[in-house]
């Protein structure tokens, strides 16, 4: 990977070079392109300024270890996919649902092309178009999903249920909360979706997809 952001400190490591802002700052750049941060200064002016910043930087790695074993999890998912969604809400129909899923920023997100079609021969115009980009937030110890379909945004937060599901949802306003649970392997991709609104007192059965890989 090409370095796209050099950047020089020159300066002894005490608070006023406040290192440690600039490097939350770096924190926030995106993984691709890369970014390297040198500091050439004297670190012993300040010995617990300098051991506070060596601290951060260990702890950035360890984040960084993270998000990789985290967004790891989902490799099954990284394909092709065909199958059919069933939905039974807000009418009830038969979509032959494809999805492709692509890593991409070395791993640290995953991308999600869903295209849903009325025939299952896949002609004519898709009844259905999503792009989902899920990323793994290690402070919050959460998945974030990104959704686009319809016109419509949705940020969505995920996590793995004690039984291995991967189980995802939102809530678009009120009472009304929606969620989705997948089961996956190699080779199968099950999802339920449910709707509740009543703060997730009841759920009702909204869709169920079964996909399975293809070449």
């Amino acid at each position: 990977m090409a370095l796209a952001l050099i950047v020089l400190a020159v300066g002894s490591v005490v608070p006023r070079k406040a290192y440690d802002v600039l490097l939350q700052a770096l924190e926030r750049v995106p993984a691709d392109p890369a970014w390297q941060l040198t500091i050439a200064g004297a670190a012993d002016r300040s010995p617990d300024t300098a051991a506070a910043l060596e601290a951060q930087i260990a702890a950035n790695h360890a984040g960084a270890r993270l998000v990789a074993a985290a967004m790891a999890r989902l490799d099954p998912l990284v394909g092709r996919w065909q199958g059919e969604a069933n939905l039974s809400s807000p009418e009830t129909r038969v979509v032959h649902q494809t999805e492709r899923v692509e890593r991409d920023l070395e791993g640290l997100v995953l991308v999600i092309h869903g295209v849903g079609y009325a025939s299952a021969d896949h002609a004519g115009t898709p009844v259905f178009q999503a792009l989902a980009v899920v990323s793994y937030d290690d402070r919050a110890g959460r998945y974030e999903f990104r959704t686009y379909t319809g016109g419509r945004t949705v940020t969505a937060t995920a996590e793995f249920l004690p039984d291995g599901a991967l189980r995802w949802g939102f809530a678009p306003g009120g009472p009304v909360q929606i969620r989705y649970t997948i089961r996956f392997d190699a080779d199968s991709w099950n999802e339920i979706g449910e709707m509740s609104r009543d703060n997730g007192a009841t759920w009702t059965h909204t869709i169920s997809m079964q996909l399975t890989r293809i070449p």
